[in-house]
């Protein structure tokens, strides 16, 4: 630091599944909330567009196997789809997910 002292910095991450704390998945429960759920968006219309608002009303891919350590946090580019394999699924996402993924 500027006073000489060194210091040490410690990171804790953790990813929790929030599969185990609600009573569906992410996706059906956005897909299933009512309009009146997402009426503070609309206060914030000058700040995105009517598309951008439509994808934060959704739930995005993430290449959860692809995040194997703290280096794939400095990416900044998307990974290519095939990245987004999951092992626990079996599968792949869809063209249409990983074009949503681009924007």
């Amino acid at each position: 630091g500027k006073d000489g002292r060194k210091g040490k910095i410690i990171r804790k991450l953790r990813f929790l599944d929030s599969f185990k704390f609600m009573p569906s998945s992410l996706d059906k429960l956005v897909r299933g909330v009512g309009r009146n759920v997402f009426r503070n968006l609309d206060l914030m219309s000058a700040c995105y567009t009517n598309g951008q608002k439509d994808l934060l009303k959704q739930k995005r891919v993430y290449p959860y196997e692809y995040m194997d350590g703290f280096d794939r946090l400095g990416v900044t580019a998307l990974p290519p789809k095939e990245k987004f394999f999951s092992k626990l699924n079996n599968e792949s996402i869809g063209d249409m997910d990983y074009k949503r993924a681009q924007t």
